[in-house]
């Protein structure tokens, strides 16, 4: 089974983010200023290695044998364009020529980068969607395979290029069903002319949202959906939430099957605090349970990561629903949002000590052991 992680390019000054933005965004400054929650007091978010410029060859080769040592097969880079021009772009242009064993991927989003950070309850265009006419979204095809996809590295899916779409509601907004379908036979179309067959996953911005009666999702032509995280339960009204419980939730979310018969990657969320990316001065009595403030997951302790690790990687071998040979780790470094699986100086490296340990299990055929949930 391979195992691969998101990779959210953030973290380095980009001109032509900062052009868009009228501002210099350095979103280590967030981590930095060390904001705590409203709701429950948290320790601080501070990266073990420093805070790198995740465009920087030599950090990126530092991060691929840290992750590669651990189990883990490839990168899925985020990736914004929004028909002129690519945003967030270097960590991926340096990445390609790496010498390096890790695998990656392209997941590309349907909406530009945050250009607004910190941002409060009443922001709007925080990241503004991208709406891309056929010629753009073929024209970006080609692009994309000729840079990347044609990569001896880069990943496959039963010798397809996998490339994930994010996110699936927000494309049926933008598009309709008719006009999304349009565009992915689009970029179908444009790899084949590269000799190259797609595979093609449509993820969604919490597990399970492919379960639900979407407009149109028996006839999208994905080969599979996931999530980005499938951690925080945007639904429930509590603002602080335990890791296993919701890990529970999201693990009987991914359970539900698609309508149409495609199969699920199962996805796994190593935590979640979004605080750093809200503005001072949220009050809940005034404004209600918001986004980046809530939720709050308490007890991402490399324990119980590891328990919601070995479930989902078993229950994707033991049911036929789920891609068997493919799991998503979730982010690798959304540290703004508390979701990552670099070392930090809390627990440095035992998260990923995990992930070598169930990746071993997975390679040996071991059983599965019981999962203590905890209490609900």
């Amino acid at each position: 089974m391979k195992f691969a992680t998101f990779y959210y390019p953030g973290y380095y000054s980009c001109p032509v983010r900062n052009l868009a933005a009228g501002k210099s965004i350095d979103e280590w400054d967030l981590l930095r200023a060390e904001p705590t929650s409203v709701f429950v007091k948290t320790e601080p978010v501070r990266p073990a290695l420093g805070y790198t410029d995740c465009s920087s060859p030599s950090a990126l080769s530092q991060e691929a044998s840290i992750a590669k040592s651990h189990g883990i097969d490839a990168f899925i880079f985020n990736y914004y364009f929004d028909g002129e021009r690519e945003e967030l772009a270097a960590p991926i242009n340096a990445f390609a020529d790496l010498e390096t064993e890790l695998g990656f991927a392209l997941n590309i989003c349907c909406h530009m980068p945050k250009r607004k950070l910190p941002f409060g309850v009443n922001d709007t265009i925080i990241a503004p969607f991208t709406h891309l006419t056929e010629q753009e979204f073929g024209d970006m095809a080609d692009n994309l395979a000729l840079r990347f996809l044609r990569h001896d590295r880069y990943m496959r899916q039963d010798g397809r290029v996998v490339l994930t779409i994010y996110h699936v509601n927000a494309l049926i907004f933008l598009y309709g069903p008719k006009g999304l379908c349009g565009r992915l036979e689009i970029l179908r179309k444009t790899l084949r002319k590269h000799g190259l067959e797609a595979y093609l996953i449509g993820l969604y911005s919490i597990a399970g949202g492919w379960g639900r009666r979407t407009l149109g999702i028996d006839e999208l032509p994905f080969d599979s959906f996931s999530c980005y995280v499938a951690l925080p339960d945007f639904e429930c009204r509590e603002p602080v939430q335990d890791y296993l419980c919701v890990a529970e939730r999201s693990l009987r979310a991914m359970q539900v099957r698609t309508s149409c018969g495609k199969p699920v990657v199962v996805c796994v969320g190593a935590g979640w605090n979004a605080t750093p990316r809200g503005a001072p001065n949220y009050d809940p009595k005034i404004h209600g349970l918001s986004f980046p403030y809530y939720p709050v997951v308490i007890g991402d302790e490399p324990a119980a990561f590891e328990q919601y690790l070995q479930h989902a990687y078993q229950t994707a071998l033991s049911d036929t629903s789920f891609v068997q040979d493919l799991l998503f780790l979730g982010p690798w470094n959304e540290w703004t949002e508390g979701c990552y699986l670099l070392p930090d100086t809390r627990h440095g490296l035992a998260k990923l000590e995990a992930v070598r340990r169930v990746k071993l299990k997975v390679r040996k055929g071991q059983p599965e052991e019981g999962w203590n949930l905890g209490p609900h």
